[in-house]
């Protein structure tokens, strides 16, 4: 197996605060590979670190089982910010611009490229006509201008309608199909859990669990639904009970209930008994909830 990333005791610091806390993992070539955290957790600085934009780190950084990482970062793409240039430059002068800038002398590059992102009807087109939706693949395609092995993306879902988020969606999993690896972070876990087939989870500066799709259809984790008899004077009263309780809302009157444990779980609904109507159920959390509960939202 070719590990297209490979880090090992990555830790990094900044004015004396840890902002990466001996991180190590691996991400297998050709995969989609989805970083998931709070604001804050360490994603863009663990971004930074894989694309040479932060060298200050300890520990040491591999890519296709290669130490020369500036060598091996000529095989990178990447698309790091949101789309932001002259508005009434064509999408076809712009990627053949940076091309050249690049030193990509093929001519039909910028035309193939816009063609494999879905642009390639519109390639006269001013970029000020475009959607957000389109803006973010033609990101992709100038991130594809090297023909990089490894894609590279910080949060290509912002501000992305539902029809943008699949076209997206579909190119990552086919640039994958190809082989290239694709790293990216994304606060969307409801729309990462479609396609990533790795998911890494990073907390106050360390990935604590790296999970593969497959193992989340079988994760034997669980919460309880409840149904509450008064929502409003429920949420007026947990304020003041014993212990804190883990939940959020379903319905206006349906309410999931979490702990580390069953028992603890259980422990809960006797504390809020007064508020349950019926009997609590037993559910297996779905991939996103699995996955939301790693990165410690409902503790």
């Amino acid at each position: 197996m070719t590990k297209a990333i490979e880090l090992k005791n990555v830790s990094l610091k900044y004015n004396e605060t840890l902002i990466l806390d001996n991180v190590s993992f691996y991400v297998p070539q050709g995969e989609i590979f989805g970083l998931i955290g709070h604001n804050g957790a360490g994603k863009t600085s663990l971004l930074k670190i894989l694309l040479g934009m932060i060298v200050s780190y300890t520990g040491s950084l591999m890519f296709f089982n290669d130490t020369d990482v500036e060598k091996q970062r000529a095989k990178i793409g990447s698309v790091m910010d949101v789309f932001n240039t002259e508005q009434q430059i064509s999408a076809l002068k712009y990627i053949t611009r940076l091309a050249c800038m690049m030193g990509e002398t093929d001519k039909d590059l910028a035309v193939n490229l816009l063609k494999k992102v879905g642009l390639g009807d519109i390639v006269n087109k001013s970029i000020g006509q475009f959607s957000l939706g389109m803006k973010r693949r033609l990101d992709i395609a100038c991130g594809m201008i090297n023909s990089p092995k490894i894609l590279i993306l910080d949060e290509p879902f912002n501000g992305i309608d539902p029809k943008g988020m699949n076209e997206i969606r579909v190119l990552l999993q086919q640039l994958s199909s190809e082989g290239i690896t694709v790293f990216l972070t994304s606060h969307n876990i409801h729309e990462l859990i479609k396609f990533a087939s790795v998911f890494g989870v990073i907390r106050n500066g360390k990935v604590s669990d790296i999970i593969l799709d497959a193992d989340l259809n079988v994760y034997e984790q669980y919460k309880y639904v409840a149904e509450i008899e008064d929502p409003s004077v429920f949420l007026g009263k947990t304020d003041f009970l014993a212990n804190d309780i883990c939940y959020n809302f379903n319905s206006p009157k349906e309410i999931n209930i979490f702990g580390e444990t069953e028992n603890e779980i259980l422990d809960k609904i006797v504390e809020i008994k007064e508020f349950v109507k019926g009997k609590a159920e037993k559910v297996r959390m779905s991939k996103e909830e699995i996955l939301l509960w790693k990165m410690g939202i409902h503790k």
